[in-house]
C-alpha cells in the first residue's frame, strides 16, 4: 500500500507538471473573414443601398460572401445580398468543407423564406422574370408594421450542352433579402434588376454564363428592314418642328407732348438810339392808301 501511494503521487506531480508547461494559443479561423465594402462580389445599382460590411467564407470548392446592406425597417433582421461562388474542389483548402451545387428547389426556397420572415407571410411570384444573368424569382410580403420586404433567389449556370470539362463551368447563387418601410415591391424588385457582378475565377474552366449568344440572322441580309422602336427617334430631324419665324414688335409713334418738344428761343432784339430817326422810320412798317373811288365817292354824298 506504501509503495502504490507512492507512485500515484508521483504520477499526479508528473501530470500537474506537464499540464503547467503547456501553452494555450488562440487559433483564428482563416476561412471566415471581414473584407473591404470595394471587395464585394457584387455592388447594387447607382442609387441603391449601401453596403455597410462584407463578411467572407472560404470553401474548398468555392467562396461566400454575406454582404450587408443598408436597413430602413422595423423588421427584425438586416438586409443583405448572398453570394456564392462555386466552382471546383482545389480551389482552396482542401480541409475546409464543400458548398453546396444543388438547385433551389420549391421546399428548400420555403425552408428559406420561414427562417428569414417566421412572423411574415410571403408569397412567391408566378411571374417568369428574367435579369441581365438569366431567370429568377421572388417573393414577398407585408409586415403588421406595413413595411415591404422581399426575397429574391438566382442560380446562374451555363446551359447543360454548353457545359464540358475543362470550360463553361462553375455556379453563381444569389440571395437577396430586403425590407423598406418607404419603398414599394416595384422598387425593391429593381435591385433584382440592377445589381452587378463584380468577381470572377480566372482561367478557361470558369464561366457560369454560357457561350456569348449569335446574333440574329437577319443582321446585314437585305428584304429584312429594322425599324426604330415606339418613342426613339422623336427628336430626330425629320420629326423636330420647323423652326417658327418671328417678327419684330411694331411700334406705334407716340405724339410729343409740349414738355417734350425742345424749347426755341427768339434772337434778342437790339434796341436801337433815340437820335436815329430815319432808321427808325426805314423799319416802321408801310401802311397802304385807301382806293381812290372811295375817296371821291365820300366827298359826293357830303
Amino acid at each position: 500500500m506504501h509503495t502504490s501511494a507512492k507512485i500515484t503521487a508521483l504520477l499526479s506531480t508528473l501530470a500537474l507538471l506537464a499540464g503547467c508547461g503547456t501553452s494555450s494559443k488562440l487559433n483564428r479561423i482563416q476561412a471566415t473573414k471581414m473584407v473591404p465594402s470595394s471587395e464585394a462580389f457584387l455592388f447594387t445599382p447607382p442609387g441603391g443601398p449601401a453596403i455597410v460590411g462584407v463578411l467572407q467564407t472560404d470553401y474548398s470548392n468555392g467562396t461566400e460572401q454575406q454582404i450587408t446592406l443598408a436597413t430602413s425597417s422595423g423588421v427584425p433582421g438586416e438586409n443583405y445580398a448572398n453570394v456564392k461562388l462555386v466552382i471546383a474542389s482545389g480551389v482552396n483548402q482542401a480541409s475546409l468543407p464543400n458548398a453546396s451545387t444543388a438547385y433551389s428547389d420549391t421546399r428548400s426556397i420555403q425552408r428559406e423564406l420561414r427562417a428569414e420572415f417566421p412572423s411574415m407571410r410571403m408569397t412567391p411570384s408566378s411571374l417568369f422574370l428574367q435579369n441581365n444573368y438569366g431567370p429568377f424569382s421572388y417573393a414577398v410580403g407585408q409586415a403588421a408594421t406595413g413595411d415591404t420586404c422581399l426575397y429574391g433567389w438566382q442560380q446562374i449556370r451555363s446551359r447543360t450542352e454548353d457545359r464540358a470539362l475543362f470550360r463553361n463551368n462553375g455556379i453563381v447563387q444569389i440571395r437577396l433579402r430586403m425590407c423598406d418601410s418607404k419603398a414599394t415591391e416595384k422598387q425593391l424588385l429593381s435591385l433584382m434588376y440592377g445589381y452587378t457582378i463584380a468577381t470572377s475565377y480566372s482561367g478557361r474552366f470558369w464561366n457560369p454564363y454560357g457561350e456569348p449568344q449569335t446574333p440574329d440572322s437577319a443582321l446585314g441580309e437585305t428584304g429584312s428592314p429594322i425599324y426604330p422602336p415606339d418613342g426613339v427617334g422623336s427628336f430626330s430631324l425629320a420629326s423636330a418642328p420647323a423652326p417658327r419665324r418671328t417678327k419684330a414688335p411694331r411700334t406705334t409713334p407716340v405724339a410729343k407732348t409740349p414738355e417734350d418738344r425742345p424749347l426755341i428761343l427768339d434772337p434778342p432784339v437790339t434796341p436801337q438810339p433815340s437820335g436815329s430817326s430815319e432808321s427808325a422810320q426805314e423799319n416802321a412798317p408801310i401802311v397802304p392808301l385807301p382806293p381812290l373811288t372811295s375817296v371821291i365817292q365820300q366827298s359826293t354824298d357830303n
